[in-house]
Formats: structure tokens, sequence, C-alpha cells
């Protein structure tokens, strides 16, 4: 467990924006607690933007987020050295979401033929809500880190550990899927390939 002397931290002063990832994660390995503390400030609010958009319940993607940062100490030592951190981190946030989702699954989900009678009917966010979960385990999680969060494709890639053209064909057709999903709130301009919401 790691544990962060207060004063030991005024005195290091880490500068959160300079400091390279590679390096606090040698730090972590050696056991200090506030090299642990500045990696998880930097990239938690990432991670629960990725739980919450695959772990729809507030409570579920809190409770992965805290779950896949404790786990993180416990892997210090494991991570490849010529990996980014993000990356690392990232690839075991996403089997941890995926055993979550595989766990908590419904009847028809992972097929937008699941969607339940008089689902054009619903508010907006439950019916976008409802589409997302409806999609592939791996099409959503591929359109949520690739269009969502913008992660470049290669990266998707080695998070899903899956191939660079798998990433566009499961991005594309979580697209369509939500194009048909929710035809009469999209945009013409979905027609090529991004998504967009009618006002």
């Amino acid at each position: 467990m790691y544990t962060v002397d207060s004063r030991k931290a005024c005195a290091m002063r880490i500068d959160w924006e300079e400091e390279l990832d590679e390096r606090l994660v040698q730090r972590m390995e050696r056991g200090e607690g506030l090299a642990f503390a500045a990696l998880a400030t930097r990239y938690w609010n990432l991670v629960h933007r990725i739980c919450s958009n695959l772990l729809p319940p507030a409570g579920e993607a809190r409770k992965a987020t805290e779950e896949i940062f404790l786990e993180i100490p416990l892997l210090a030592g494991a991570f490849p050295s010529d990996v980014p951190f993000k990356t690392s981190l990232l690839k075991v946030a996403l089997r941890r979401i995926l055993i979550r989702r595989r766990l908590a699954a419904a009847p028809g989900e992972g097929s937008v033929e699941g969607l339940p009678a008089r689902f054009d009917r619903r508010p907006v966010r439950e019916r976008i809500r409802d589409a997302l979960r409806h999609l592939h385990e791996l099409d959503h999680a591929a359109f949520v880190l690739r269009e969502v969060e913008g992660i470049p494709r290669q990266e998707v890639a080695a998070i899903l550990e899956i191939p660079a053209q798998s990433v566009s064909q499961r991005t594309h057709r979580a697209t369509l899927s939500l194009t048909g999903a929710l035809r009469d709130l999209v945009s013409p301009a979905a027609s090529s390939g991004q998504v967009g919401y009618a006002s």
C-alpha cells in the first residue's frame, strides 16, 4: 500500500504537466505513493469518461474506475517499457469494463434488434444510451475510444488488442447502427460517416 508523507509531498512539488508518465511509472514501481497519485490524477477523468460511456449507470462507472486504479499499483513492474503508460492503463480498463458488461448483460443486448418496443417515444438521452448499449461490445468500445475520445487508430488497436483495420470497421459499423437506431434524430451529415444529431 502506498503512503505519502505530506511534508515530502510539499517539498517534491511534482510538476503535473512536465513529469513524464515513464518517470512516474518508474517511481511508482519503487513504491513512491506520490508518483501513483500523480498518474491517477492525470488519467482519472479519462478512465471515468470511458467507463461512463461503456457502463451507463453512474454507480457502475464510479466503481469500475475505482477498481481499475486500485489494480494499477498491483501491476507495478508489469507494464511493458516500450508501451506508453496510457495505452497499458486503458488496456487494463477495457478488460475490467468488458467483464462488467458481460456479467450485467441482459437478453437482447449486443444487437439493435433488441431495442424495446415504442423505443422512439422514449426521452432522447435514454434512446442514445440504449442504442449504445445494444451495440456489440467491441464496436461500442472502438466507437467510444476513437470517435468520442479521439484516440489514434493504432493506439485503439493496441488497447483492444485487435488489428487497426478492425478498429475502422467496428467504428464504422457502430456509426451505421447508431444512425439506423436514431434515424429521426440524425442529421443528413451522418451519411458521410459521422454521427450528428438534429437540434
